[in-house]
Protein backbone atom coordinates (compact mmCIF):
# COMPACT_ATOMS: atom_id res chain seq x y z
CA UNK A 1 0.00 0.00 0.00
CA UNK A 2 2.79 2.43 0.84
CA UNK A 3 4.48 1.89 -2.54
CA UNK A 4 1.25 2.41 -4.47
CA UNK A 5 0.42 5.46 -2.36
CA UNK A 6 3.88 6.97 -2.94
CA UNK A 7 3.69 6.35 -6.68
CA UNK A 8 0.27 7.97 -6.93
CA UNK A 9 1.39 10.92 -4.81
CA UNK A 10 4.31 11.41 -7.17
CA UNK A 11 1.93 11.30 -10.15
CA UNK A 12 -0.27 13.97 -8.54
CA UNK A 13 2.70 16.23 -7.84
CA UNK A 14 3.99 15.72 -11.38
CA UNK A 15 0.66 16.79 -12.85
CA UNK A 16 0.53 19.86 -10.62
CA UNK A 17 4.06 20.89 -11.61
CA UNK A 18 3.33 20.19 -15.29
CA UNK A 19 0.19 22.30 -15.19
CA UNK A 20 2.08 25.11 -13.48
CA UNK A 21 4.78 25.06 -16.17
CA UNK A 22 2.04 24.85 -18.79
CA UNK A 23 0.36 27.96 -17.38
CA UNK A 24 3.62 29.89 -17.25
CA UNK A 25 4.29 28.92 -20.87
CA UNK A 26 0.88 30.11 -22.04
CA UNK A 27 0.93 33.44 -20.25
CA UNK A 28 4.62 34.26 -20.82
CA UNK A 29 4.43 34.29 -24.61
CA UNK A 30 5.75 30.71 -24.81
CA UNK A 31 9.10 31.47 -23.23
CA UNK A 32 10.14 27.83 -22.82
CA UNK A 33 9.23 26.98 -26.40
CA UNK A 34 11.11 29.97 -27.78
CA UNK A 35 14.12 29.42 -25.52
CA UNK A 36 14.66 25.65 -25.67
CA UNK A 37 12.76 24.30 -28.71
CA UNK A 38 12.75 26.99 -31.33
CA UNK A 39 15.32 29.59 -30.30
CA UNK A 40 15.41 31.14 -33.76
CA UNK A 41 11.66 31.26 -34.33
CA UNK A 42 8.99 33.62 -33.11
CA UNK A 43 5.61 32.20 -32.10
CA UNK A 44 2.91 32.66 -34.72
CA UNK A 45 0.57 34.29 -32.22
CA UNK A 46 0.76 35.62 -28.69
CA UNK A 47 -2.67 34.58 -27.46
CA UNK A 48 -3.24 31.05 -26.21
CA UNK A 49 -6.42 30.59 -28.24
CA UNK A 50 -4.60 31.39 -31.49
CA UNK A 51 -1.71 28.97 -31.18
CA UNK A 52 -1.28 25.22 -31.53
CA UNK A 53 2.00 24.89 -29.65
CA UNK A 54 0.22 23.61 -26.56
CA UNK A 55 -2.07 21.01 -28.15
CA UNK A 56 0.10 18.00 -27.35
CA UNK A 57 0.77 18.87 -23.67
CA UNK A 58 -2.93 19.73 -23.33
CA UNK A 59 -3.80 16.23 -24.54
CA UNK A 60 -1.39 14.70 -22.02
CA UNK A 61 -2.95 16.72 -19.23
CA UNK A 62 -6.45 15.61 -20.28
CA UNK A 63 -5.45 11.93 -20.14
CA UNK A 64 -3.60 12.03 -16.82
CA UNK A 65 -6.27 14.18 -15.19
CA UNK A 66 -8.55 11.18 -14.56
CA UNK A 67 -6.21 8.90 -12.58
CA UNK A 68 -5.09 11.90 -10.54
CA UNK A 69 -8.69 12.95 -9.84
CA UNK A 70 -9.53 9.39 -8.76
CA UNK A 71 -6.48 9.19 -6.49
CA UNK A 72 -7.38 12.51 -4.84
CA UNK A 73 -10.96 11.29 -4.33
CA UNK A 74 -9.72 8.08 -2.72
CA UNK A 75 -7.37 10.00 -0.45
CA UNK A 76 -10.32 12.03 0.83
CA UNK A 77 -9.57 15.25 -1.07
CA UNK A 78 -12.88 15.20 -2.91
CA UNK A 79 -13.24 18.96 -3.29
CA UNK A 80 -9.73 19.12 -4.76
CA UNK A 81 -10.55 16.24 -7.09
CA UNK A 82 -13.63 18.00 -8.47
CA UNK A 83 -11.68 21.27 -8.61
CA UNK A 84 -9.09 19.65 -10.89
CA UNK A 85 -11.84 18.71 -13.33
CA UNK A 86 -13.45 22.15 -13.12
CA UNK A 87 -10.15 23.97 -13.67
CA UNK A 88 -9.36 21.78 -16.67
CA UNK A 89 -12.76 22.52 -18.22
CA UNK A 90 -12.47 26.27 -17.64
CA UNK A 91 -8.91 26.30 -18.94
CA UNK A 92 -9.15 24.17 -22.08
CA UNK A 93 -12.72 24.47 -23.36
CA UNK A 94 -12.29 28.12 -24.49
CA UNK A 95 -8.79 27.39 -25.85
CA UNK A 96 -7.61 26.55 -29.35
CA UNK A 97 -7.29 22.89 -28.28
CA UNK A 98 -10.82 22.09 -29.38
CA UNK A 99 -10.24 18.33 -29.35
CA UNK A 100 -9.07 18.48 -25.73
CA UNK A 101 -11.93 20.75 -24.71
CA UNK A 102 -14.49 18.45 -26.33
CA UNK A 103 -12.88 15.37 -24.76
CA UNK A 104 -12.99 16.91 -21.27
CA UNK A 105 -16.65 17.87 -21.70
CA UNK A 106 -17.53 14.35 -22.90
CA UNK A 107 -15.51 12.68 -20.15
CA UNK A 108 -16.98 14.87 -17.40
CA UNK A 109 -20.54 14.24 -18.60
CA UNK A 110 -19.89 10.48 -18.76
CA UNK A 111 -18.35 10.52 -15.29
CA UNK A 112 -21.32 12.42 -13.84
CA UNK A 113 -23.95 10.26 -15.55
CA UNK A 114 -22.22 7.09 -14.42
CA UNK A 115 -22.15 8.37 -10.84
CA UNK A 116 -25.87 9.21 -11.01
CA UNK A 117 -27.02 6.11 -12.91
CA UNK A 118 -24.41 3.41 -12.27
CA UNK A 119 -26.61 0.45 -13.21
CA UNK A 120 -27.47 1.92 -16.62
CA UNK A 121 -23.84 2.64 -17.49
CA UNK A 122 -23.09 -0.64 -19.25
CA UNK A 123 -26.25 -0.59 -21.36
CA UNK A 124 -26.19 3.01 -22.55
CA UNK A 125 -22.45 3.00 -23.13
CA UNK A 126 -22.55 -0.22 -25.14
CA UNK A 127 -25.50 1.00 -27.21
CA UNK A 128 -23.74 4.30 -27.85
CA UNK A 129 -20.62 2.55 -29.14
CA UNK A 130 -22.66 0.24 -31.39
CA UNK A 131 -24.74 3.16 -32.72
CA UNK A 132 -21.76 5.41 -33.44
CA UNK A 133 -19.67 2.69 -35.05
CA UNK A 134 -22.65 1.41 -37.02
CA UNK A 135 -23.32 4.83 -38.55
CA UNK A 136 -19.73 6.05 -38.78
CA UNK A 137 -19.75 6.40 -42.57
CA UNK A 138 -22.76 8.73 -42.60
CA UNK A 139 -21.93 10.78 -39.49
CA UNK A 140 -19.51 13.15 -41.34
CA UNK A 141 -22.10 13.93 -44.01
CA UNK A 142 -24.79 14.45 -41.37
CA UNK A 143 -22.58 16.85 -39.40
CA UNK A 144 -21.60 18.74 -42.51
CA UNK A 145 -25.25 19.23 -43.48
CA UNK A 146 -26.07 20.18 -39.89
CA UNK A 147 -23.54 23.01 -39.92
CA UNK A 148 -24.41 24.26 -43.41
CA UNK A 149 -25.11 27.97 -43.12
CA UNK A 150 -23.43 28.14 -39.71
CA UNK A 151 -19.81 27.76 -40.86
CA UNK A 152 -18.81 30.98 -39.08
CA UNK A 153 -19.70 29.33 -35.78
CA UNK A 154 -17.43 26.33 -36.39
CA UNK A 155 -13.63 26.57 -35.99
CA UNK A 156 -11.65 26.23 -39.20
CA UNK A 157 -10.03 23.05 -37.89
CA UNK A 158 -13.50 21.57 -37.33
CA UNK A 159 -14.62 22.33 -40.88
CA UNK A 160 -11.37 20.87 -42.19
CA UNK A 161 -11.90 17.67 -40.21
CA UNK A 162 -15.44 17.29 -41.56
CA UNK A 163 -14.06 17.63 -45.06
CA UNK A 164 -11.40 14.99 -44.34
CA UNK A 165 -13.89 12.59 -42.75
CA UNK A 166 -16.26 12.83 -45.71
CA UNK A 167 -13.38 12.08 -48.08
CA UNK A 168 -12.23 9.09 -45.99
CA UNK A 169 -15.79 7.76 -45.65
CA UNK A 170 -16.03 7.81 -49.44
CA UNK A 171 -12.76 5.90 -49.78
CA UNK A 172 -13.94 3.31 -47.26
CA UNK A 173 -17.18 2.85 -49.19
CA UNK A 174 -15.12 2.05 -52.30
CA UNK A 175 -13.21 -0.74 -50.52
CA UNK A 176 -14.99 -1.54 -47.24
CA UNK A 177 -13.94 -5.15 -46.68
CA UNK A 178 -10.17 -5.31 -47.12
CA UNK A 179 -9.18 -1.69 -46.59
CA UNK A 180 -6.12 -0.07 -48.12
CA UNK A 181 -3.35 -1.31 -45.85
CA UNK A 182 -1.44 -0.04 -42.84
CA UNK A 183 -0.65 3.72 -42.96
CA UNK A 184 -2.43 4.12 -46.30
CA UNK A 185 -3.76 7.39 -44.84
CA UNK A 186 -0.37 8.94 -45.57
CA UNK A 187 -0.89 8.41 -49.30
CA UNK A 188 -4.60 8.58 -50.06
CA UNK A 189 -5.14 12.24 -49.20
CA UNK A 190 -2.02 13.76 -50.74
CA UNK A 191 -3.51 14.43 -54.16
CA UNK A 192 -6.84 15.75 -52.87
CA UNK A 193 -7.27 19.53 -52.58
CA UNK A 194 -9.00 21.10 -49.61
CA UNK A 195 -11.87 23.51 -50.22
CA UNK A 196 -11.77 24.72 -46.61
CA UNK A 197 -8.09 25.69 -46.70
CA UNK A 198 -7.50 27.37 -50.11
CA UNK A 199 -4.46 25.95 -51.87
CA UNK A 200 -3.88 23.29 -49.21
CA UNK A 201 -3.94 19.53 -49.55
CA UNK A 202 -6.75 17.67 -47.87
CA UNK A 203 -4.50 15.70 -45.47
CA UNK A 204 -1.09 14.07 -45.63
CA UNK A 205 -0.72 11.98 -42.47
CA UNK A 206 -3.96 10.80 -40.90
CA UNK A 207 -7.72 11.54 -40.94
CA UNK A 208 -7.96 12.80 -37.33
CA UNK A 209 -10.37 9.98 -36.53
CA UNK A 210 -9.20 6.63 -35.19
CA UNK A 211 -12.40 4.78 -36.09
CA UNK A 212 -12.25 5.87 -39.72
CA UNK A 213 -8.50 5.28 -39.87
CA UNK A 214 -8.83 1.70 -38.61
CA UNK A 215 -11.55 0.89 -41.14
CA UNK A 216 -9.69 2.66 -43.96
CA UNK A 217 -6.40 0.85 -43.31
CA UNK A 218 -7.34 -2.49 -41.72
CA UNK A 219 -10.69 -3.10 -43.38
CA UNK A 220 -13.95 -4.28 -41.87
CA UNK A 221 -12.29 -7.03 -39.80
CA UNK A 222 -10.07 -4.49 -38.06
CA UNK A 223 -13.07 -2.25 -37.48
CA UNK A 224 -15.07 -5.08 -35.89
CA UNK A 225 -12.13 -6.01 -33.64
CA UNK A 226 -11.91 -2.37 -32.54
CA UNK A 227 -15.62 -2.41 -31.66
CA UNK A 228 -15.28 -5.65 -29.69
CA UNK A 229 -12.31 -4.19 -27.82
CA UNK A 230 -14.36 -1.12 -26.86
CA UNK A 231 -17.24 -3.30 -25.64
CA UNK A 232 -14.81 -5.48 -23.64
CA UNK A 233 -13.43 -2.38 -21.90
CA UNK A 234 -16.98 -1.27 -21.10
CA UNK A 235 -17.64 -4.68 -19.54
CA UNK A 236 -14.48 -4.38 -17.41
CA UNK A 237 -15.44 -0.89 -16.24
CA UNK A 238 -19.01 -1.95 -15.44
CA UNK A 239 -17.86 -4.38 -12.71
CA UNK A 240 -16.14 -1.56 -10.82
CA UNK A 241 -17.92 0.21 -7.98
CA UNK A 242 -18.58 3.82 -7.02
CA UNK A 243 -15.91 6.39 -7.85
CA UNK A 244 -13.79 3.73 -9.55
CA UNK A 245 -16.47 3.17 -12.17
CA UNK A 246 -17.30 6.88 -12.60
CA UNK A 247 -13.73 8.10 -13.08
CA UNK A 248 -12.81 5.11 -15.25
CA UNK A 249 -15.78 5.85 -17.50
CA UNK A 250 -14.74 9.49 -17.70
CA UNK A 251 -11.22 8.45 -18.65
CA UNK A 252 -12.41 6.05 -21.34
CA UNK A 253 -14.90 8.49 -22.90
CA UNK A 254 -12.30 11.26 -22.82
CA UNK A 255 -9.83 8.93 -24.55
CA UNK A 256 -12.41 7.86 -27.15
CA UNK A 257 -13.20 11.50 -27.91
CA UNK A 258 -9.52 12.27 -28.46
CA UNK A 259 -9.23 9.08 -30.51
CA UNK A 260 -12.07 10.37 -32.71
CA UNK A 261 -10.91 13.95 -33.28
CA UNK A 262 -7.23 14.46 -32.54
CA UNK A 263 -4.09 12.71 -33.75
CA UNK A 264 -3.28 9.64 -35.83
CA UNK A 265 -3.50 6.07 -34.58
CA UNK A 266 0.13 5.10 -34.99
CA UNK A 267 2.00 8.09 -33.54
CA UNK A 268 4.45 6.65 -31.04
CA UNK A 269 4.27 9.51 -28.54
CA UNK A 270 0.48 9.21 -28.42
CA UNK A 271 0.55 5.44 -27.94
CA UNK A 272 3.05 5.88 -25.10
CA UNK A 273 0.90 8.60 -23.51
CA UNK A 274 -2.28 6.52 -23.70
CA UNK A 275 -0.70 3.43 -22.16
CA UNK A 276 1.05 5.51 -19.49
CA UNK A 277 -2.21 7.22 -18.52
CA UNK A 278 -4.02 3.86 -18.49
CA UNK A 279 -1.26 2.50 -16.26
CA UNK A 280 -1.70 5.44 -13.89
CA UNK A 281 -5.44 4.74 -13.76
CA UNK A 282 -4.80 1.07 -12.95
CA UNK A 283 -2.42 2.21 -10.21
CA UNK A 284 -5.14 4.47 -8.77
CA UNK A 285 -7.62 1.57 -8.87
CA UNK A 286 -5.06 -0.64 -7.12
CA UNK A 287 -4.63 2.04 -4.49
CA UNK A 288 -8.37 1.87 -3.79
CA UNK A 289 -8.18 -1.90 -3.44
CA UNK A 290 -5.15 -1.78 -1.15
CA UNK A 291 -6.66 0.87 1.09
CA UNK A 292 -9.86 -1.17 1.42
CA UNK A 293 -7.82 -4.27 2.34
CA UNK A 294 -5.79 -2.28 4.86
CA UNK A 295 -8.96 -0.88 6.43
CA UNK A 296 -10.47 -4.36 6.66
CA UNK A 297 -7.28 -5.73 8.24
CA UNK A 298 -7.29 -2.99 10.90
CA UNK A 299 -10.97 -3.68 11.65
CA UNK A 300 -10.24 -7.38 12.11
CA UNK A 301 -7.32 -6.56 14.44
CA UNK A 302 -9.50 -4.25 16.52
CA UNK A 303 -12.23 -6.89 16.78
CA UNK A 304 -9.63 -9.47 17.79
CA UNK A 305 -8.49 -7.12 20.51
CA UNK A 306 -11.95 -7.11 22.07
CA UNK A 307 -12.45 -10.86 21.82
Amino acid sequence: PKTADSAMTLTILTLVVAFSVFTIEVYSDFIFYRTFIAPYKEPTAKAFKFTTFVNQPALLFALFLWPVALALWVKGFRILSVSFLAIALLYFVPSNSQSVGLALIAGTLACGLTALFPRAMKIWFSLAIIAVMGTMLVIPQFLQSLFTGYEDWVPLSGLHRLEIWNFVAGKIAEQPVLGYGLEASRVLGRDAISTVIPGGILFSLHPHNGFLQIWLELGFAGYVILGLLCLWIVQKISVLKGANRAFSTGFFVCGLSLFSTAYGMWQSWLIAAEFSAAGALLLALKLVELQASEKQRKTINVNDGFS
